[in-house]
């Protein structure tokens, strides 16, 4: 027999070719990933952070500069995280980096932390926030109607409602990927057209004044020592480094981008500069519209931007409220977009990778069309 013919021999009876595991689709396009970022980035702290930051620095170069600065310093991290991203193309984000760098101890105290605080709190959050913003514009879900009261407990239709949010958001997500990153997308979209349309309008019509730019006496420094001045600088960066917080998220879903060597370094880069450019645009708006001195008096410096740009001061009052009307959609999109991020499975496929790695914890297994559910880990060495 020749060896052609040997080579050609049917294999035994009794050998059995293992099933091919199930992976994740890897269908997120760089614009996709930008997007997730983005979204992920940008939620209410662009809303909130102002007056934090006009506090400590009544001087408007340094009001504007240090949203640079934070985002250089994003960058700085981006960069980091860049070349973990390439190193380990798959899902899981810091859980991966920390168990490659520090053992599967530190890594897995890490998942446990994320699944029992971080991201549960996170999603709870960001859904009663929804839910609260859409009580405000749709009354019937607010939280002045009470379902159930008992054993000092009260449930409302705005907890029904967040409830109701969670549900919908994961049920999309189990769907598949594409109506997920479909979801992601026109939320996305949603904001950058909000915030589009209200920086635009607030400098071709609104009743803004240039000189809100201008110094008017006060110093670079403020008259400040050198260490005083860096002092302030820190206290207004903890406001700016809270609203860039989110940009790691992209590195939790790596196992689903298409060419993740290229383009999740890529995707965090652009994200970045992205959110960047919206920040510096919204506070020059914002600053444009109000005085610092003004900015630093107001918690919802959008709502009191909006109504010093767009209305005369006899109609502020009068259409406050619809300014706040406008202001409270805007918001509940944002929050929505943060929740769906959270949902997505950023959070999950942390706990995916954590699974693989532990026999005792509750992770997400991938079901036959390769998109996540939650399940138990009710056998020790089940695999993904």
């Amino acid at each position: 027999m020749d060896s052609t013919t040997a080579s050609a021999e049917p294999p035994a009876a009794n050998s059995i070719t293992p099933p091919a595991q199930p992976t994740l689709v890897r269908g997120l396009s760089l614009l996709d990933s930008v997007l997730l970022l983005v979204s992920g980035v940008i939620g209410s702290s662009i809303f909130l952070t102002a007056k934090d930051i006009a506090g400590p620095l009544p001087q408007p170069m340094l009001f504007l500069l240090v949203w640079v600065i934070g985002g250089v310093v994003s960058l700085f991290g981006c960069a980091a995280f860049a070349e973990l991203g390439s190193m380990f193309p798959e899902s899981g984000g810091q859980y991966v980096y920390l168990r490659q760098a520090y053992g599967d101890l530190v890594a897995f105290l890490y998942g446990w932390m994320l699944f029992s605080v971080a991201n549960g709190g996170t999603i709870a959050a960001l859904s009663v926030a929804a839910a609260a913003y859409t009580g405000q514009v749709f009354p019937i879900v607010s939280q002045e109607h009470v379902i159930l009261s008992l054993a000092g407990i009260t449930i409302t239709r705005a907890h029904v409602f967040g409830l109701l949010l969670i549900a919908v958001l994961t049920t999309v997500n189990v769907m598949g990927l594409r109506w997920g990153a479909l979801l992601q997308n026109i939320s996305t979209w949603t904001k950058f057209a909000a915030m589009a349309a209200f920086v635009i309008l607030g400098f071709a019509i609104g009743k803004g004044d240039w000189s809100h730019f201008h110094s008017h006496g006060v110093g670079l420094t403020m008259g400040l020592h050198p260490t005083q001045l860096i002092s302030v600088m820190g206290i207004a960066l903890i406001a700016v480094f809270w609203a860039y917080d989110g940009w790691v998220y992209i590195t939790w879903v790596a196992g689903e981008v298409k060419e993740p060597r290229r383009n999740v370094p890529l995707a965090m880069v652009l994200g970045v500069l992205v959110v960047g450019a919206i920040y510096m645009a919204m506070n020059m708006t914002y600053l444009y519209a109000l005085p610092l001195g003004e900015i630093a008096k107001h918690d919802t410096i959008a709502h009191a931007a909006a109504a010093a740009l767009f209305f005369s001061r006899r109609r502020r009052v009068a259409l406050a409220a619809d300014c706040r009307l406008l202001l409270q959609r805007r918001r509940y999109m944002h929050t929505l977009g943060r929740a769906r991020v959270s949902c997505h499975g950023a959070g999950r496929r942390v706990l995916q990778a954590h699974g693989a790695h532990s026999s005792q914890v509750a992770h997400a297994r991938l079901r036959p069309h390769r998109t996540r559910h939650l399940g138990c880990a009710t056998h020790p060495q089940r695999p993904l």
